[in-house]
């Protein structure tokens, strides 16, 4: 039954230096959960009762001291059916590779990246044929000892979509960061800024409404109301550490539409006309995290959302609260 199997179940070669350049080399085949890049496009989700995972096969050269590694998979995501033995759509295929490049060792990492999902057949969610490739780079890193840090990303989307259409889409995001080291608490403040493009014409031909394929939506948002499609969202952060096992972290974020006539996927509301123009609304969340004897990880949340003039018009003027709490205990360190 589906919830007594495993997440991840796979074998695997491991080489220690096969070129003889400090480089390990592994390939796996099984049943896999793992992340990507920024954790935007291939993630484990944390605030599911369900994870992704995948089976296929993975393989990776070099390991992140080396001054580069390349990361290779192609995988047929995995169906979580209640009550049933999990099975893979049979009809789907994700698989690229991302290359990591650090010469600029401290000041930059250069991370560019191609992934590509295809469904062949009609018979697998979300119905029809597509093959759509995602192309892109990140880059990041520290600036010295300055306290600077930045990350940047920025995707372009392409191929073919369900009923013909043609997919152009594209995202990007950047944050700015900077590190009071020699202040108490050692603050860091930052400034962000996400975009992913809407569908600018629902009745032509083309789908302009960026798809984040299996990524992570909690970096969007707290109460995982927003995606990185059919948006624009600045968001300002602090993180202090009061203590060495202590994390505070506190935001403050507004969102709206990229596109007026496309859909607010998460929340499933949609105003084909576009007159209820494209403010979302605004958040603000608090996070505490502790960690205690080593393995057991205690965190607390709570986030409230305040919505924006285009749900207020389509019937949703309702704020709402997200409070969680949780305890992790780590077996292995």
């Amino acid at each position: 039954m589906n919830e007594y199997e495993p997440i991840r179940l796979y074998g695997e070669l491991f080489f220690d230096d096969p070129a003889g350049d400090g480089r390990p080399l592994y390939v796996r085949g099984g049943c896999m959960a793992f992340e990507l890049v920024d954790r935007r496009l291939v993630a484990n989700d944390e605030f599911r009762n369900t994870t992704n995972n995948f089976q296929g096969v993975r393989a990776k050269w070099g390991k992140q001291t080396n001054a580069w590694d390349i990361d290779v998979f192609a995988m047929k995501p995995i169906n979580r059916p209640m009550y049933e033995f999990d099975e893979t759509f049979e009809a789907q295929w994700l698989y690229g590779g991302v290359f990591s490049w650090r010469r600029c060792s401290g000041i930059a990492t250069v991370q560019p990246y191609w992934f590509a999902l295809s469904q062949g057949s009609t018979d697998a969610k979300p119905g029809g044929n597509f093959h759509i490739q995602t192309a892109g780079v990140r880059s990041y890193g520290v600036v010295g000892t300055t306290g600077w840090d930045w990350d940047t990303d920025l995707v372009y989307q392409f191929g073919d979509w369900v009923d013909g259409k043609t997919q152009r889409a594209g995202a990007f995001d950047v944050e700015i960061g900077y590190t009071f080291e020699d202040w108490a608490w050692k603050p860091r403040f930052s400034g962000f800024l996400g975009y992913g493009t809407g569908d600018r014409n629902p009745d032509d031909d083309v789908n302009n409404s960026f798809n984040s394929l299996y990524g992570f939506n909690q970096p969007w948002s707290r109460n995982d109301y927003f995606s990185w499609d059919n948006a624009i969202q600045p968001k300002a952060r602090v993180e202090l550490t009061p203590a060495q096992n202590l994390l505070i972290d506190a935001g403050y974020g507004a969102f709206w539409l990229a596109s007026a006539k496309a859909a607010w996927q998460r929340a499933e509301l949609r105003d084909p006309t576009g007159k209820s123009g494209t403010f979302l609304g605004n958040e603000w969340d608090l996070r505490i995290r502790y960690k205690l004897l080593g393995r057991i990880g205690l965190e607390w949340s709570y986030s409230r959302f305040n919505p924006g003039g285009f749900p207020k018009k389509l019937g949703k003027p309702l704020a709402s609260n997200f409070f969680y709490f949780q305890a992790t205990l780590s077996l292995f360190e």
